[in-house]
């Protein structure tokens, strides 16, 4: 799944990918303490910071790469996760 953050991931499509149901995708990530659209935000999110941080990408690169389409979305997002906007990180 991380190497296709920026590809749709949304949870009929990755259940059909590993040939089980929606609700059996849910149950995984739900024993694991987390649901799936939380799972994938921290991985958008941890990737994006490390394209940013690390590969010195432009913001808009690293929304695009990360599956954010949006940019108000995706700094809302990165600031709630990290508490900072994405350019603290440059």
């Amino acid at each position: 799944m991380n190497e296709n953050l920026g590809s749709n991931l949304q949870e009929k499509r990755v259940a059909g990918l590993f040939k089980v149901s929606k609700s059996t995708l849910r149950y995984a990530f739900k024993v694991q303490g987390m649901a799936y659209h939380q799972f994938v935000e921290e991985q958008r999110m941890q990737e994006a910071r490390r394209l940013i941080e690390e590969e010195r990408r432009l913001i808009k690169e690293a929304m695009y790469q990360t599956g954010y389409r949006n940019r108000s979305t995706f700094m809302n997002a990165f600031k709630k996760h990290f508490g900072n906007l994405p350019s603290s990180f440059q």
